[in-house]
């Protein structure tokens, strides 16, 4: 391959060697022609990627010692030379499936397109920009380059490259009596060519077009002759008419032409393919005519050597045509047989069946028939043949002849009778049947069987059935199965077998007898099925009837039914057990916002997560949606159930990458131990899920052992939960509002509304137990809805009334800032109430603020975007981020009550008060402290700068009526109590 490599590369570099001399002195770069593109698009057909190194030898060759390049310009030029031929030689290889796309007309457009068009444009376009880059080349001179680039190689590939392969492969030789037309025409193609580019007088080689003559020749050879003479002939005429243009001759140098070897160019360019495309569409009709004689002979051949017999008839029922073994069946000779009748040597009692065949086939009702009848031969003997009679048409489906085939049956009626009873029990067994004698060696299979076990019969005939077994049924089952055939003479059960291949399969297997007259067993009888997919089916139906679809986890099922066991081994052993109950800390919003699929994702790697964090011998099981429950076995104190819930709550903390998004999630888990919280698997469960909702009630992210008290409060919280529908549709629940005091002069600025629950046999509920699970449950949308109402319907009231201007403060869920019309619903709000966007501002706690931190920026935008100012509430509390912090559109940050609580005595209490009022103030926000009590601590507050107070040293929440009652006479002079 080495040698080879160099004959390539200084076969290139000869190529355009030559015809750098041959156009000396005309002052041609880049050169007119270059025949390396055809032999490196060639050479790539044929010899593909190994060819490439040679290819890249001439390349680099050539551009550096014939066109004089430097080495830099002349290596990053020949890339594409040396590359695109390669890959535009895979592409044509991949499209035609030929290294030699020249004898079809679809081979010859993928050639065109790719090898004579995208192939030149992209090399002329990479040398053209090189030589730019390079600055061997001018700006204004690329689009003239990469034109020349472009004819030069277009040329070059359509003209050489059909003849270097078809030279390689082509080696059909022209007929003897065809050889003097294609020398005559062919001469006519030369002649033409040097009379129009050397020896026409100046003035009719001016005519316009003249040059195309050449094209009558040139297609005759394209149609006539195979696809190698054109590509002979195509070189020698354009070379001649690029002689003569390089002379100073021919039409394109006469008519002024600026540019007539690049014309020269467009010319070898159109013929070429133009030729190549007759050539390609010749050669197709004539191998289709090639196709069909020999088609046509192998019919003929058939039809006369036939082993069946074959005739053609009219459809009066005469013979037109009959094979050799049609007329030997009958004792004649075809020649006899041409005009009987099919009556005249058919069986009497035939004729009348076969006669309302023929009808039925000349009246169109059906176009072939098959029957079983008996000819009589020119000797009188009855033949039995199996016939078979379809009508041929022309092609526009009008009927033309009968045709017959006939086989002699004779040999197989006369073996019918000793063939019914196998007969019989093929017919009627659809399984794989297996027939063995009273020695048990087999003497017949069915189809079924060879097609089920993989053997033949040949392979198995003689042989016992036990070369099927796999070896694991055990010995007793086939004892038992020999006992009920000797007793019975019938068994049936499921065994193993392995099939030919190796494969083992369960199969359903029935075994029946026959014998003779004397009662011996003369013949076993054995039909099976496979019942692999109903195995397997099965297991997998006891599969999912155990275990989870989404995490492959033991469900709900399958724990109880391990729990037990388990529960059963700890009393024996007299151990310890754990049931842990682990629950999601708000997994509805994750699928609420970001969709089930990432939540069942999230799911997923929560189960991995816990079977890393238990034994092996402990068991993990999903409950459904986001509850999974852990049961540790074989504990021998409490502390190992509680380090491995501590392992838990740990791996549970870490972050979740998820398609490319990073989730913080937290668990709940709630424990119960066996056997002092309950020595039954329900009432384990049942208690290990008390302990979890008290974990969900103490703040989430966190482990609750199971104490008896905590049932009084999981009842409390399912009635609570049960009632909520109720109170919503029923009314139950009012708005109490507290006063937002100015610090510096103690006036009214605002209220904050706070909503409480009234219900009819508990009376006043406290919000921290019934928001929570309003917020689990959903039931926050419509309840926020009513409140953001309610509030505004309260402050028209108040103006109303005559109360002076005040916005009333509303809180809002995470729930409520997704949904996609909340703020056109605000909007909407205060039009219908007549308020304007000062008389409300919205509240959303630190938490739900980080919850989604982009998307909240985006909702709050377009409510500050209204004028509704917004606060941030229970500053401090969450684990909130400061660059999140100052990105939020809000105007005020409260300070919560649990640092104000202890700002009189704790240090640490008073360092966060004063540090968060001094980054509010920075941000340019007013600062609003809840929880105030007592004096001291408004005036410690009102010094740090503190802007507004709220708290029980000035009101606690009152109902609307009360506050009203309050503020009456403001207007007037009227001085609230706190400003005594």
């Amino acid at each position: 391959m080495v040698l080879a490599n160099g004959a390539l590369g200084l076969g290139y570099w000869g190529l355009t060697q030559g015809v750098a001399l041959l156009t000396e002195g005309h002052g041609l770069l880049p050169l007119p022609f270059w025949p390396g593109a055809a032999l490196a698009l060639a050479a790539a057909l044929l010899g593909g990627w190994r060819c490439l190194p040679g290819i890249a030898l001439g390349v680099l060759l050539s551009h550096w010692l014939v066109l004089g390049l430097p080495l830099g310009p002349a290596l990053t030029s020949g890339l594409a030379c040396a590359l695109v031929p390669f890959w535009a030689a895979r592409e044509i290889r991949r499209r035609c499936g030929t290294p030699v796309p020249l004898c079809r007309l679809g081979d010859v457009i993928c050639f065109i397109s790719f090898g004579a068009l995208l192939m030149p444009a992209v090399i002329g376009l990479w040398g053209s920009w090189n030589l730019l880059a390079w600055g061997v080349a001018q700006p204004e001179d690329l689009g003239d380059l990469w034109i020349r680039c472009w004819v030069a190689h277009a040329t070059a590939v359509l003209l050489l490259a059909p003849l270097f392969l078809s030279v390689w492969q082509d080696r059909r030789l022209v007929p003897p009596r065809r050889r003097l037309e294609l020398l005559l025409v062919a001469g006519l193609a030369v002649l033409l060519s040097l009379a129009l580019f050397f020896g026409v007088h100046a003035p009719v080689q001016r005519v316009v077009g003249l040059h195309f003559l050449l094209i009558l020749p040139l297609a005759w050879v394209a149609m006539r002759f195979p696809p190698r003479a054109i590509t002979l002939l195509l070189p020698l005429v354009v070379g001649i008419a690029a002689w003569g243009t390089l002379d100073g001759l021919g039409p394109f140098v006469l008519a002024g032409n600026a540019r007539p070897l690049l014309t020269v160019g467009l010319l070898a360019v159109s013929l070429s393919m133009t030729c190549l495309l007759i050539a390609a569409i010749s050669a197709e009709r004539l191998t289709a005519l090639a196709s069909l004689a020999r088609s046509e002979a192998r019919q003929r051949s058939i039809f006369d050597t036939a082993s069946a017999g074959i005739a053609l008839a009219d459809f009066q029922g005469r013979l037109l045509e009959v094979n050799e073994a049609y007329a030997r069946l009958l004792g004649y000779s075809p020649a006899q047989m041409v005009g009987l009748s099919i009556a005249e040597f058919s069986h009497v009692d035939d004729v009348a069946t076969e006669v309302r065949h023929l009808e039925s086939i000349a009246c169109g009702d059906q176009d072939s028939y098959q029957m079983e009848k008996r000819y009589l031969t020119r000797d009188g003997r009855e033949v039995w043949v199996e016939l078979s009679i379809g009508c041929l048409r022309d092609e526009k489906g009008h009927p033309l002849h009968l045709i017959g085939v006939v086989h002699d049956i004779s040999a197989r009626k006369a073996d019918q009778a000793r063939l019914h009873l196998m007969g019989e029990v093929f017919r009627h067994a659809g399984e794989a049947i297996l027939v063995s004698d009273h020695e048990n060696r087999i003497v017949m299979v069915n189809q079924a069987f060879t097609a089920l076990t993989g053997y033949s019969f040949e392979e198995v005939r003689g042989r016992n059935p036990r070369l099927l077994s796999a070896g694991a049924t055990p010995v007793e089952d086939y004892q038992r199965m020999w006992a009920g055939i000797r007793e019975r003479g019938h068994w049936q059960g499921e065994v193993w077998d392995r099939r030919k291949d190796g494969a083992i399969y369960p199969k359903l297997l029935s075994i029946s007898v026959l014998r003779d007259a004397a009662g011996q067993i003369t013949h076993h009888i054995a039909s099976f099925t496979d019942i692999s997919e109903h195995k397997e089916a099965e297991n997998r139906i006891r599969y999912l009837a155990l275990h989870d679809a989404l995490t492959g986890l033991p469900n709900r099922l399958s724990l109880l039914e391990r729990l037990d066991q388990a529960l059963s081994g700890a009393q024996r052993r007299q151990e310890m057990l754990g049931v842990i109950f682990v629950d999601l800390d708000r997994f509805k919003l994750i699928n609420d916002t970001l969709g089930h699929h990432t939540g069942d994702a999230l799911l997923i790697q929560l189960a991995e997560r816990l079977q890393s964090c238990v034994r092996s011998s402990d068991v993990v099981a999903r409950l459904g949606g986001d509850e999974f429950v852990v049961v540790v076995i074989g504990a021998q104190s409490s502390e190992l159930v509680e380090t491995v819930a501590g392992k838990i709550l740990k791996a549970l903390r870490q972050p979740y990458e998820l398609e490319g998004r990073v989730l913080h999630a937290t668990p709940s888990l709630g424990v119960s131990l066996f056997p002092q919280d309950g020595e039954d698997g329900g009432t384990l469960m049942r208690n290990a899920d008390v302990a979890m909702y008290h974990a969900k009630s103490r703040g989430r992210n966190n482990i609750q052992f199971y104490e008896p008290a905590l049932n009084a409060a999981a009842s409390e919280r399912l009635i609570l939960e049960n009632n909520l529908p109720r109170a919503l549709e029923q009314g139950q629940f009012l708005l109490h509002y507290q006063p937002q005091i100015d610090a510096e002069n103690g006036r009214l600025v605002g209220v904050e509304a706070l909503v409480r629950w009234l219900d009819p046999e508990r009376g006043l509920v406290p919000p921290d137990r019934f928001i929570p699970i309003a917020e689990e449950t959903g039931l926050i949308l419509p309840l926020g809805a009513w409140v953001l109402e309610e509030a505004c319907r309260q402050r028209r009231a108040w103006y109303a009334a005559g109360l002076p201007a005040f916005h009333v403060a509303v809180n809002l869920s995470s729930l409520q800032l997704q949904e996609p019309d909340f703020v056109l619903r605000v909007r909407d709000l205060l039009v219908a109430h007549g308020l304007g966007p000062g008389d409300l501002e919205l509240e959303i706690t630190e938490s739900v603020a980080m919850d989604n931190p982009m998307a909240t920026i985006d909702a709050l935008k377009e409510i500050k975007a209204m004028g509704i100012p917004v606060a941030i509430d229970d500053f401090g509390t969450g684990y909130s981020s400061l660059a999140y912090l100052k990105l939020l559109p809000i105007d005020t940050l409260k300070l919560d009550r649990s640092f104000v609580k202890d700002i009189e005595q704790g240090e640490d209490d008073a360092v966060i008060c004063s540090a968060t009022i001094a980054l509010a103030h920075a941000l340019g926000l007013s600062v609003v402290a809840e929880g105030v009590e007592t004096q001291m601590q408004q005036r410690y507050l009102t010094r740090l700068g503190c802007d507004q107070l709220q708290g029980y040293l000035f009101s606690r929440p009152l109902p609307a009526g009360e506050l009203e009652l309050l503020l009456q006479g403001l207007g007037d002079g009227k001085v609230l109590p706190w400003q005594h």
